[in-house]
């Protein structure tokens, strides 16, 4: 029920109080903090002193909709992506007009989202990786949601296969992470 923030060296700065339910956090070029509210199934934005600047959304299937909406990134453009993880869905957002989305994903090549979790966007090339949890992959789409490559070999605990990958993220050395959550 709070986003709390430490410089570089792990020190408490400040204890922001939110909503009920955070999961996702991000931030945007302008300051801005952005997360998602699983309990409230709402995209907060917040302004760089912590104080609440809109919140879009409500629990539902529509497009600009959300449920159970949980990873949030922002690409170079600004725009805000948000994965829903009950929905199958990522909604594309520009903030400056954020209750009608730029674009609704749900299917990736020939295959659908099922769980889509957390995500980050390359800062290199604007595309978005997403872990698609129920599928067992990494999904990597352009910056307009098209569908590029599939990461991970499928479901399985060999190496290169995946069981439940949650989280994903970009390695300093452009190597790509993938929290397996299943996988011992």
């Amino acid at each position: 029920k709070r986003l709390q923030e430490f410089d570089e060296n792990g020190r408490f700065i400040r204890c922001i109080p939110c909503t009920q339910n955070l999961c996702g956090v991000t931030t945007t070029p302008t300051r801005e903090t952005i997360i998602t509210d699983l309990s409230e199934h709402k995209v907060h934005t917040l302004n760089a002193d912590g104080q609440l600047m809109y919140s879009i959304g409500n629990k539902g299937t529509k497009p600009g909709e959300f449920y159970t909406p949980g990873g949030v990134a922002v690409t170079n453009y600004g725009h805000v992506v948000v994965s829903e993880y009950n929905n199958h869905r990522l909604q594309i957002i520009d903030p400056s007009r954020p209750t009608t989305p730029l674009r609704v994903i749900s299917k990736c090549g020939n295959h659908t989202l099922s769980g889509p979790a957390f995500m980050f966007v390359d800062p290199s090339s604007n595309n978005i990786f997403v872990a698609n949890v129920n599928r067992s992959f990494v999904e990597v789409l352009s910056k307009d949601g098209h569908y590029i490559r599939s990461i991970g070999t499928g479901y399985g605990s060999s190496p290169g296969q995946l069981d439940n990958p949650c989280g994903v993220c970009l390695h300093s050395s452009n190597n790509i992470l993938v929290a397996d959550t299943r996988n011992h």
